[in-house]
């Protein structure tokens, strides 16, 4: 069973305290030792230095100490002096009793004592170990070398038990160490705990919910929240997008489907003595409500392949204001039942290649040019304007489409690129409300922007920008 998280930190941070705490226990029990040791040997060197002092050859030959030394006041830790001189020739002309005759040390070593005092550690017959300084001093003319030493043994039992206590002490600091990093981890992840809580309470129902930042909020934990707060942004208007999208298909679709029925209905109470025309007139009506349901089925089936952003975008390199005119071709006998002329104008030598998904924005030039044929009066012109421009530093293509129809009211600029959306003058007309929404899509896919101009004044003029081919250029946003 893996272990929660909060637990795992907290032995990762036990563990690193221990080994911490290791290193720290080691640091101060040498750190303790080398000062002690340190201690020693100073005390040495003023000993040996009291000793020099103290040494005297007697009448019979001898060395000798005076009585004054073993009366000299000492450290409580620097017992049993350990002394020996010899002379030049390494022969040994005094012996403390506290060595019970054990050699301190080598007969003598090269050049010890020669300079300052000398430091040595040893060990002695008997196993003890000792350190002592050697200090090479002269005596009625002779050179003589004293020799003086501590045993380190009580020192080897003060660090010992120092060690004993630095141990006992280990495991309570490692049990406070394990519970005040468990109540520092559960205190950080409080916050986390909160926002899961807060986060489960969220449902498809209440996606407007957002999850609270902890202070400071700028944080990992604040940043985090914020995130998922944008997740949860998104997810919201996505639902509200589908809640909107799922009613508009009902509503668009029970109006053909109930004229289908209507129609049919008609159709039956007729029959038996209903004339040619009559049921003609019925079943024109009926394939005519088909024919919007189709389009209409068509355009949502386009509109959800182009959400798909991972569906493939067939891109080629073509002349636009060929494609408008292969267009405007293909409403010819619209334009000719309804006497209206499109009329299209190239502006400028500039370049007129764009390179794009070409069916697509076939597309989306057909929806707008549809649209506009659709609400404009018998006898009118629409004119298609193409030109080379320079938006926001970066060179474009634009093509506008205006027509002499009713126009759109004020605020619809942008609403009549949303799907079903039909502005307030041309509800009554015989859109679907899905034209410019599926143009919008396409053109976006082409890496362009499309708007309506809102300074135009008298029908509608749609503008569609797109980048020269070859300039990577992202997306415009505005016009």
């Amino acid at each position: 069973m893996r272990l929660r998280v909060r637990t795992r930190l907290t032995l990762r941070y036990t563990g690193v305290f221990v080994a911490v705490l290791a290193v720290y226990v080691a640091a101060v029990f040498l750190f303790q030792y080398a000062q002690l040791r340190e201690q020693i040997y100073r005390a040495e060197v003023q000993e040996t230095e009291a000793v020099e002092g103290l040494l005297y050859f007697g009448n019979d030959g001898q060395l000798h100490l005076h009585d004054e030394y073993y009366s000299h006041p000492q450290s409580r830790l620097l017992v049993n002096r350990l002394l020996e001189v010899h002379n030049a020739k390494g022969d040994l002309l005094l012996r403390s009793q506290s060595l019970f005759g054990h050699e301190l040390g080598h007969p003598t070593y090269p050049r010890e004592g020669v300079g300052w005092f000398e430091r040595r550690d040893a060990e002695l017959s008997d196993g003890r170990k000792v350190l002592f300084a050697s200090h090479l001093h002269p005596l009625n003319g002779q050179p003589i070398l004293i020799r003086l030493g501590y045993d380190l043994g009580p020192l080897h039992a003060t660090m010992l038990r120092f060690s004993y206590l630095l141990l006992l002490a280990l495991p309570p600091s490692v049990l406070l160490a394990a519970g005040a990093g468990y109540r520092l981890s559960r205190a950080a992840f409080a916050p986390l705990q909160d926002m899961a809580a807060r986060a489960e309470q969220i449902t498809a129902e209440n996606l407007g919910e957002r999850l609270a930042i902890p202070p400071p909020g700028d944080d990992e934990l604040g940043r985090m929240a914020g995130v998922v707060n944008q997740l949860l942004e998104r997810l919201d208007q996505s639902f509200q997008r589908m809640r909107r999208f799922t009613a508009d298909v009902a509503h668009e679709l029970r109006t053909p489907l109930a004229s289908l029925r209507a129609s049919g209905e008609e159709a039956l109470m007729v029959a038996p003595d209903a004339q040619h025309a009559d049921l003609s007139a019925v079943i024109s009506t009926m394939l005519e409500e088909s024919e919007r349901l189709t389009q209409t089925i068509n355009g949502l089936l386009l509109l959800s392949r182009a959400d798909n952003e991972s569906a493939p975008l067939e891109l080629t390199t073509f002349d636009l204001p060929e494609l408008v005119q292969e267009v405007a071709l293909l409403l010819d006998v619209l334009l000719e039942e309804r006497s209206l002329r499109v009329d299209i104008e190239v502006l400028n030598d500039g370049s007129k290649l764009v390179r794009a998904d070409r069916m697509l924005l076939r597309s989306a030039l057909l929806n707008v040019l549809h649209n506009a044929v659709k609400y404009s009066p018998e006898g009118t012109r629409i004119h298609v304007q193409h030109a080379h421009v320079h938006k926001h530093g970066l060179p474009m293509q634009q093509v506008c489409i205006e027509d002499q129809g009713p126009g759109i009211a004020a605020g619809e600029h942008t609403r009549i690129f949303e799907r079903f959306y039909r502005g307030t003058i041309q509800a009554s007309g015989p859109s679907i409300g899905l034209g410019l929404a599926i143009a919008k899509m396409a053109v976006e896919h082409s890496g362009g922007h499309i708007f309506a101009d809102e300074t135009h004044v008298g029908g509608l003029r749609c503008c569609l920008l797109l980048p020269v081919a070859g300039d990577n250029a992202p997306s415009m946003e505005h016009p």
